[in-house]
C-alpha cells in the first residue's frame, strides 16, 4: 500500500511519456487497475497541451500541416515535460526545438517564424506596466556615470531577428490575407521590435541594424558604454541620442539605474 503522496508523484511522473504504462504497484485498492483511467487522463492532458501550442503557433501549424505539427508537439512535450501547474512560460522552448529538428532542416525559416509568434504571444500576455521614464531623472546622473547606465525595457517588448522575411511569411498566412501571395525567401532578413502599446494593441516595428543592436544590448542589461561599442561596430554613423529619445518617447525604455552606489530609485 502506497501513500497518497507517493501515488500522486508516480501519477505526475508518468504523464509526460505516452509509452510509459501506469506502474502495476500503484493499482487502486480493491484490485482495480488504474491504468485505463490514467491513460485517458494522460491522453486528455497531452491533447490539451498540443492544442495550447497550436494556439500560440498557428502559422507554424499552417507551414508544416496539422498532422506534422501535432506529432512534433508530442515530441516536444516528451522533451520538455510540464513540471508545474504554472503554464505562463509553456511553449517558450518550442522555437529552439524546431531549429534542431532534422525533419525541418530544409525549412529553416519555420523556427524563426516560431520565434516571431512566441514574441507576439509573450508581449500580448506580459504584465501591465504604465511606468514612463521621466527625462528629468537624467539630471541626477553625474558626468562620469553616463557610460555605466543600464536601461530597463518595458516588459511588454520583445526583439526578433531573422535571416528570413518572417513578418511577411506570418502576414500572408493570416485568415484575412489575400490568397496565393508569394514570399521571396531571399528578400533579406528582418530585425523587429514587438511591443504592446498603452491601448493594449501589439505593434511590430522594423528596426535598423543600429537600433536593434542597441536594444539587444540594453535588454541584456549591458552598460550603455558597452551598447555603444556594439552599435559602432555595425553602424559608425548611428545617432545614439536620437534613438534613446525615440525609445523613451515610445515607452520602450522605462527606467535606468547607474552601475554605482548612488541609488536613484
Amino acid at each position: 500500500m502506497h501513500s497518497l503522496r507517493e501515488s500522486q508523484l508516480a501519477f505526475a511522473e508518468g504523464l509526460p511519456d505516452e509509452a510509459e504504462a501506469w506502474p502495476a504497484r500503484h493499482e487502486q485498492t480493491g484490485g482495480v487497475p488504474s491504468d485505463p483511467r490514467f491513460n485517458v487522463y494522460r491522453g486528455s492532458t497531452h491533447a490539451t497541451l498540443c492544442d495550447a501550442l497550436a494556439v500560440i503557433y498557428p502559422v507554424v501549424g499552417r507551414l508544416v500541416d496539422v498532422r506534422f505539427f501535432r506529432q512534433t508537439a508530442r515530441q516536444y512535450l516528451r522533451a520538455f515535460p510540464v513540471a508545474t501547474g504554472d503554464l505562463r512560460g509553456f511553449g517558450s522552448e518550442f522555437p529552439q526545438f524546431l531549429s534542431e529538428l532534422g525533419a525541418l532542416r530544409a525549412l529553416p525559416y519555420v523556427a524563426d517564424v516560431a520565434r516571431f509568434e512566441w514574441a507576439l504571444f509573450e508581449v500580448q500576455n506580459a504584465p501591465d506596466d504604465s511606468r514612463r521614464l521621466d527625462p528629468h531623472r537624467f539630471g541626477c546622473v553625474r558626468d562620469g556615470d553616463w557610460r555605466r547606465l543600464r536601461f530597463q525595457l518595458h516588459r511588454a517588448t520583445a526583439l526578433v531577428a531573422s535571416l528570413f522575411p518572417v513578418r511577411r511569411i506570418w502576414n500572408v498566412h493570416q485568415d484575412e490575407a489575400p490568397a496565393q501571395q508569394d514570399v521571396d525567401l531571399d528578400a533579406g532578413g528582418v530585425r523587429l521590435l514587438v511591443a504592446r502599446t498603452g491601448t493594449g494593441d501589439v505593434t511590430v516595428r522594423e528596426l535598423s541594424v543600429g537600433e536593434y543592436t542597441l536594444l539587444h544590448a540594453l535588454a541584456r542589461e549591458r552598460a550603455l558604454e558597452d551598447a555603444i561599442g556594439f552599435v559602432m561596430l555595425v553602424d559608425p554613423a548611428f545617432d545614439l541620442m536620437q534613438a534613446l529619445v525615440r525609445f523613451i518617447e515610445q515607452g520602450v525604455l522605462i527606467g535606468f539605474r547607474p552601475n554605482v552606489l548612488l541609488d536613484l530609485g
